[in-house]
């Protein structure tokens, strides 16, 4: 400030330094002297090597006020002691004062330690960093060593504080208070040091609890997949937790504690945390480099990397110390690396790709598992498409030399060039697609190569719509496959069923003689059958394709064949043995189409009887489901009329009833022995042994047994429902079922831990991979292909995952038998005490508004807490993965899926989405419980996709209708409070002024209150989209010429906040009438407008009021400052004379300087009370006046100087030099009471209690 306008050269010769030296050496003893005595009663009486008392009796937990006075005396003797040592460094009183600061320090060094090492439950970096939004309504707390507040202003403050946070927030205080002292005093290294190893100690404590521990490259390289992949799962949630919480709290606690020096702050912070965070961030790289480059770990790095990736900007934020730049390059180098080892493992994947050479072929054309495997691990890969992209982002495209070059025609259709990941993905799809087109040679007829091309690309595309994958590829790339597909149909179709319909006539109605007709039925018959015996054995797995190919072949025989049937059946009907000519009805047709591509294989002969059997018993469709395409698939092409007087009729019903039969008795030998094996009330093994643990193979067995006695049954009932082979299977069915309920509990009740919805939840997103193991009880699956798909999966999610499957497969069996009812009142009983339990666990109690409206607040409080914890673990885990398992145990039945999951959930999450509202209603509206209504809004409104994904059946319509409910009830209840707020402030009616025109605190109150909303923006924009704007009648007119400035009106969101800051700034214009002196009221106004701007600049009120507003406030601001250097420094700059080198005699000289010396000495005397809290308005304010008034001084004194210095008694007249006028000005505004004498004032200014040496 001095440098500004005077030189620094200090004029030791001049008259009016001799003449005011003396007295200020004088009163520097003076008030060493009183310090000392003051000081010494103080420290000595905490002096822990004199005073048992002291000793064992720690002095910020003993008596608050007192704390805060012993601070006090050290940073006076401190003050007074820089006194001293610049007039005698030898001085008895310096030896006094050094004596008591050592202390003294070492009385802070205690009370510093027991602070931080009692409080460490406190202090933890969890809580400090979710207290860290709050920091601006409770920082005040820690300023409580100012003079002008009193302890009871602290408490007032933290009334609204948890009793918990309010001893975390006073110990943060405490620190911070210690620190700056014991800084300011010279002691930083012993605070330093003391902090360090205790908060050290916490950090490396953290990292070691969240299982990250220094290991070796050579260390892991032993260490087998299985164990270093329950390492890396530990590890993302290792750092999660501590970038987040333990790093972030830690940043937050040491800029607080030493918020006066940055190279403190600095050191300490990378002391504490470099070893941990570089330890941390260090374990994926070690990784990388170790492992090998096999494809199934590929996951694991694409996890770790978008950990690292997701957490860059906050472990940028966290570590912007230049000396904490190796924990980023650590993190830099881990992406690095982790994006070589994905590069590689895609090359790798590929490589596998291209190199598989089995030459094995699929029963019936079906889906190949190199199809399937692959496609699992791609679809997975989209999943990760945006860390995909980085990754790739500098890879060259693929390259095309190791396939045909007529794979390549669709690809390079596009002008603009795909993004690398896409183009990767759509690489990898075509070389599956050509190794299957090899396959495909594989098969000796050619029309179940291109069925098997058909089904294979079928997958794909589907896996490609159903996934991630069809944003990657786009549409485009799905309509040309699926062009694809039809033409490989269409070439099945023709090679497997031309002969059949090249064998109808071409004109079916043309007149023939019987024996014309026979011949042509002959042809056709024995195309028909040959075709149907050689496609059974097909399968086409997705059910649109199967019944689009089925579809189109019966258009292309059955109306023909049904034309012909019609034209010749009265003429046939006259024939003797119709039935060896007439072998199909059109009905019969469509009934063998209906059955086909279920992988059904057909019998040796060639008789309509044994086909038709053959249909009823394909493995894979119940009774329920066998029926309903059958009727579909009639009703395209025929009536529903069964010509039950047909000879044909007549011919084909014998021995279908004789098959029927001779099936039954041969399931009922089958099903017998495995059902009484493990009937427990026949056998002791069967009694205590489980089925489903003891042998899995022959779990399998006896489930297929229950199918197709299930089956077999069915084919009876229709011909004798009294036959005495039904009543031993319905026995036999019973035994069964009774055994499986037995199974169905056992596995759902040992399997509690292993089938908890949070392993579910966390398991989804592998489904796809893991789904093949919920298929083993197919015929064609082989219990070892289980084994091989689970490979990857840890013991604990093996265990899972087979669970899941086998409650599945029982539950599919007993429903598709008639026992759905016993299956689901077992899983709803355990299930839903699983989700009761996890509520009560969560907190949420059932509890009535009477209740509610009894409680404290504080109590009240803690159960919202609780509660917002609550419903992100409820939400994202317990309902979700209970409706996972829900889906995927009744995967067969919609209806019931949907009863169960009602069931089970519908009572909790009615419970947990209802606590909102209660509170809502039953709360009274004060304005400081805002936030916690906020809160609970954010955290439903944050997971109503989830919820309303969650809860879609229409039974559970009631959860959303609560949630919904508890929005409506929080956002009235939000709108009343922000109503109450706005009264509050309106109503306000102190007359007390703030001294020294500073800061009132209703304003720092309502702009803490106000920016903290602001953080809620998005919410409180829902909640007010629909408010009414702001009624003005209350507020002068004159206020509002600046917000109705612009033409698009502003979101009801900001005209909101704008309102309440107005009406602030009105309330504030009021008070600033209540002073006596014009120019402090200017200033009051200029330092709460400032804060009030200040604030608005440094949180998210600006992105809501804008630059505009913001820019209009600081010109107010300036205003409000001329007029206060208008008022109160106007008549010292005209008490200069405006021609200052004029001549002058001495006595008129010296009449300017008295005049001059008088208006100075009254403002300075007058302005000293005055404070200005913001350091750029306080050097504004000081620049503006010290460019007014010294540079027409300096020149007058200049010009008359050497006159002046002939006269005698030249002190008397020039009180002031230039150099003194800088220093006065340069020590106001920090709210220093003047003396009488300007000597004591110049005394003074060296020692205002605000600032330090």
């Amino acid at each position: 400030m001095r440098s500004l306008f005077f030189s620094t050269k200090t004029p030791s010769s001049s008259p009016s330094r001799t003449g005011l030296s003396a007295p200020r050496r004088t009163l520097s003893g003076l008030v060493m002297e009183r310090t000392l005595e003051t000081a010494e009663s103080m420290i000595m009486k905490w002096n822990p090597d004199t005073s048992t008392f002291a000793k064992v009796t720690s002095l910020f937990y003993e008596n608050r006020g007192e704390a805060r006075d012993f601070i006090k005396c050290v940073n006076d003797l401190q003050k007074a002691m820089h006194l001293v040592v610049t007039e005698d460094s030898s001085s008895e009183k310096l030896v006094r004062g050094q004596n008591l600061m050592q202390i003294a320090m070492k009385r802070l060094q205690k009370e510093f330690y027991q602070i931080s090492s009692m409080n460490r439950a406190h202090l933890d970096p969890e809580s400090v960093s979710a207290r860290s939004s709050l920091t601006s309504t409770r920082s005040s707390m820690s300023d409580y060593e100012d003079d002008d507040g009193p302890e009871d202003e602290i408490r007032t403050a933290g009334d609204s504080i948890s009793e918990v946070e309010d001893v975390s927030t006073i110990a943060m205080a405490d620190l911070r208070l210690i620190a700056e002292c014991m800084i300011s005093s010279g002691y930083g290294k012993e605070c330093v040091k003391i902090y360090n190893i205790i908060r050290k100690s916490i950090i490396d404590e953290g990292i070691y609890r969240l299982g990250v521990e220094k290991m070796s490259s050579s260390h892991m390289h032993k260490m087998d997949w299985d164990v270093l992949e329950i390492k890396i799962k530990s590890w993302l949630n290792a750092v999660k937790i501590a970038v987040k919480t333990l790093f972030n709290g830690e940043r937050i606690l040491c800029d607080h504690v030493f918020a006066s020096s940055e190279s403190i702050r600095e050191s300490c912070f990378t002391e504490i945390s470099k070893e941990g965070a570089t330890l941390l961030f260090g374990f994926p790289e070690i990784i990388a480099k170790t492992s090998k480059k096999s494809p199934e770990k590929l996951f694991r790095m694409l996890d770790m990397y978008t950990a690292i990736s997701e957490k860059w900007p906050e472990i940028e934020s966290i570590f912007t110390f230049e000396s904490t730049y190796a924990v980023r390059l650590q993190a830099v180098n881990s992406l690095i690396k982790l994006g070589d080892s994905v590069r590689i493992m895609l090359t790798e994947f590929e490589s596998t790709i291209q190199k598989d050479t089995s030459k094995s072929k699929v029963a019936g054309g079906g889906i190949h598992p190199l199809t399937i495997q692959v496609m699992n691990h791609i679809t997975l890969l989209a999943d990760y498409s945006n860390v995909l992209a980085d990754i790739l982002a500098d890879s060259p495209p693929p390259t095309k030399s190791s396939l045909p070059e007529s794979y390549f025609g669709t690809s390079d259709s596009d002008e603009s060039p795909a993004p690398a990941i896409s183009l990767r993905v759509a690489w990898l799809t075509l070389i599956l697609l050509c190794k299957l087109d090899g396959k495909a040679k594989h098969y000796k007829d050619v029309c179940l190569s291109y069925l098997f091309l058909a089904n294979n690309l079928q997958h794909v595309v589907s896996r490609v719509r159903t996934s991630n994958l069809k944003y990657l590829l786009g549409d485009d790339w799905i309509s040309k496959h699926e062009v694809k597909i039809k033409q490989f149909a269409a070439n099945y179709e023709r090679l497997g069923w031309e002969h059949v319909i090249n064998s109808v006539p071409k004109n079916p109605t043309a007149v023939m003689s019987p024996e014309e007709v026979k011949e042509c039925l002959k042809r056709f018959n024995m195309a028909f059958e040959q075709a149907c015996r050689k496609q059974s054995v097909c399968i086409v797995p997705d059910s649109k394709l199967r019944d689009d190919i089925k579809v189109s072949i019966a258009r292309k025989i059955v109306p023909a064949y049904r034309e012909f049937y019609n034209t010749h059946r009265i003429a046939l009907g006259r024939e003797r043995n119709t039935a060896l000519s007439v072998q199909f009805t059109p009905e019969d047709i469509g009934n063998y189409l209906s059955d086909l591509f279920f992988g059904t294989v057909g019998s040796g002969g060639s008789s309509s009887s044994s086909s038709t059997s053959s249909s009823h018993s394909r493995p894979s469709r119940s009774q329920a489901t066998a029926t309903m395409p059958r009727k579909g698939m009639r009703s395209l092409f025929f009536s529903t009329k069964t010509p039950s007087s047909s000879p044909l009729d007549a011919g084909l019903s014998t021995p279908r009833r004789t098959l029927s039969g001779l099936v039954m008795e041969r399931t009922l030998e089958t099903a017998e022995s495995m059902i009484m094996k493990w009937n427990p009330e026949t056998s002791t093994f069967a009694k205590v042994t489980s089925l489903f643990y003891e042998n899995r193979r022959e779990a399998r067995d006896f489930i297929k047994c229950v199918n197709d006695l299930q089956k077999a049954m069915h084919l009876v009932v229709t011909e004798d429902s009294s036959s005495e082979k039904l009543v031993r299977g319905q026995n036999l069915m019973q035994i069964a079922m009774k055994r499986l309920q037995k199974e169905f509990y056992q596995i759902l009740s040992m399997n509690r831990a292993h089938l908890d919805p949070e392993s579910v939840s966390a398991r989804s997103s592998l489904t796809s991979t893991r789904s093949s193991m919920s298929d083993y009880e197919d015929d064609d699956g082989p219990e070892d292909e289980t084994r091989t798909a689970g490979d990857s999966i840890s013991e604990v999610e093996d265990v899972s995952t087979i669970a899941m499957a086998d409650l599945r497969l029982i539950a599919e069996c007993m429903i598709s038998s008639g026992y759905a009812k016993e299956c689901v009142k077992i899983y709803n009983i355990i299930r839903k005490s699983i989700i009761d339990e996890g509520i009560y666990r969560l907190g949420v109690e059932k509890m009535s508004s009477s209740h509610i409206y009894k409680m404290d607040w504080d109590v009240l409080e803690i159960k919202i807490k609780s509660w917002l914890n609550a419903v992100k673990i409820a939400v994202k885990t317990l309902f979700n993965g209970e409706r996972i398992l829900c889906d995927h145990v009744f995967a067969s039945s919609e209806s019931i899926r949907e009863s169960c999951f009602t069931e089970i959930s519908k009572e909790g999450a009615t419970l947990l989405f209802g606590f909102p509202e209660i509170i809502a209603k039953t709360s009274k509206k004060s304005s400081e419980k805002m936030f916690r209504m906020l809160d609970m809004y954010t955290a439903i409104s944050e997971h109503w996709p989830e919820i309303d994904s969650i809860f879609a059946f229409e039974s559970t319509y009631a959860v959303q209708l609560q949630a919904v409910n508890s929005l409506i009830k929080l956002g009235d209840s939000v709108r009343i409070m922000m109503t109450e707020f706005e009264s509050t402030i309106q109503k306000d009616a102190s007359k007390s002024k703030v001294a020294g025109g500073g800061i009132h605190p209703l304003t720092i109150q309502v702009m803490s209150h106000i920016t903290l909303l602001a953080d809620y923006s998005n919410v409180l924009a829902d909640i007010l989209a629909e408010s009414l704007p702001p009624a003005k009648s209350s507020l002068p007119e004159s206020y509002f010429s600046t917000s109705d400035s612009d033409d698009s009106p502003a979101p009801a969101v900001s005209l909101r906040f704008a309102w309440l800051i107005l009406v602030l700034l009105c309330k504030l214009d009021g008070k600033a009438k209540h002073y006596k002196d014009v120019c402090l009221s200017y200033l009051f106004l200029a330092n709460n407008l400032q804060h009030v701007v200040s604030r608005v600049r440094t949180s998210n009120l600006k992105y809501l009021l804008g630059d505009d507003w913001i820019s209009k406030h600081e010109v107010k601001i300036k205003q409000f400052a001329a007029n206060y250097e208008r008022l109160g420094w106007e008549h010292v700059i005209n008490s200069v004379p405006e021609n200052r080198t004029a001549v002058m005699s001495p006595e008129e000289v010296k009449k300017c300087l008295k005049r001059f010396n008088t208006a100075f000495e009254q403002a300075c005397r007058k302005q000293s009370v005055c404070i200005v809290p913001d350091s750029k308005l306080r050097d504004d304010i000081k620049v503006s006046i010290a460019r007014k008034i010294s540079p027409a001084y300096q020149e007058f004194y200049d010009t008359h100087r050497i006159a002046l210095e002939r006269e005698r008694n030249m002190s008397l007249s020039v009180r002031f030099t230039p150099d003194d006028i800088g220093n006065y000005l340069s020590d106001l505004f920090f709210g220093t009471v003047g003396s009488d004498s300007m000597s004591s004032s110049s005394s003074s200014s060296h020692s205002r209690p605000s600032r330090s040496q």
